[in-house]
């Protein structure tokens, strides 16, 4: 089964552009800090923009945050990403028979 990395990668999208705000911002310098796909980067930024928490504008590499980070939860960046799937995945093997299994 495989995993999705959306969680982490919008938090990971998040914290890289409050970190290097003077840097290459640039859906492409992003993707290569997480090991994905550039459309990738920019999908889940549509998605943390929609939400209210990051500001960007068509064809430039200046993404700011749009709250500071500290007013920023996990929870808001969950909503904000288009999951379709578990967040949590329990593991199959474990014996149903056990007080906390």
């Amino acid at each position: 089964m495989r995993f999705s990395y959306k969680l982490s990668d919008a938090i990971h999208i998040l914290a890289y552009i409050h970190i290097n705000q003077t840097n290459d911002l640039s859906s492409k310098a992003i993707a290569g800090s997480i090991g994905a796909n550039a459309s990738v980067v920019r999908s889940l930024m549509l998605d943390l923009r929609a939400a209210g928490l990051l500001t960007t504008r068509q064809g430039v590499a200046t993404p700011a945050l749009a709250q500071l980070p500290e007013d920023i939860s996990l929870y808001d960046i969950y909503m904000a990403i288009n999951m379709t799937h578990q967040l949590l995945h329990i593991d199959p093997k474990t014996n149903p028979n056990c007080l906390v299994g």
